[in-house]
């Protein structure tokens, strides 16, 4: 069996791992938070619309340009 979970490929993921990923990378719940939020209304798509593959490529660059 290939459990791919936690890794980033669950689209729309818990938001307590999002929650807990921010926390691991040295930024903030808070910062967790609005990550979650802004891709939860765009319904996990980027700007450009594309739904999104890995969360937590977009999370790394949403912390790296804070």
């Amino acid at each position: 069996m290939n459990n791919r979970k936690g890794h980033g490929k669950d689209v729309p993921p818990n938001k307590t791992h999002v929650l807990i990923y921010f926390i691991q990378q040295g930024s903030t719940a808070v910062e967790g938070t609005s990550f979650y939020e802004y891709y939860d209304n765009l319904k996990w798509k980027n700007p450009q619309g594309i739904t999104l593959t890995n969360w937590k490529t977009a999370a790394w660059q949403w912390i790296w340009y804070l």
